[in-house]
């Protein structure tokens, strides 16, 4: 299915149904092969998903995702550091945040195996409510 394909590409590894190939411009990305041909995703897209997935679960402020380097027979390592809001449990927003991550690889770019690594870098104040007027 990947015949040929080595001439684009300064760098290919396999990883089960992935080839982790990286452009001669320095850019990584997966090739997912499924049943219906391949689908190449740019790692910046995955990040892009990730970070939103993040921003929907409940007690994050703020977030920064990184994407370590994609290594040959080892799962997507996911690292990201975190600025909780107060009163909010870190197990709890890690465990939400690990399912909510995973899911959505899955569902997007049919990635079944993530290593995620939470730190949490600071403790906010919970973001305020906007009351508005009704006239």
């Amino acid at each position: 299915m990947f015949e040929n394909i080595g001439k684009f590409f300064k760098r290919l590894k396999t990883k089960g149904n992935t080839i982790i190939a990286t452009t001669r411009a320095g850019e990584e990305f997966l090739l997912l092969r499924n049943d219906f041909g391949t689908v190449g995703a740019e790692v910046a897209a995955i990040q892009k998903v990730i970070g939103r997935s993040a921003g929907s679960v409940e007690g994050i402020s703020n977030a920064n995702v990184s994407i370590e380097s994609l290594a040959e027979n080892s799962p997507l390592k996911v690292h990201f550091t975190l600025e909780l809001e107060q009163n909010f449990s870190v197990n709890d927003v890690s465990k939400d945040l690990v399912a909510v991550v995973k899911n959505d690889l899955e569902k997007f770019f049919a990635i079944p195996e993530v290593e995620i690594y939470v730190r949490v870098t600071d403790v906010s104040k919970p973001k305020e409510k906007v009351k508005r007027r009704v006239r």
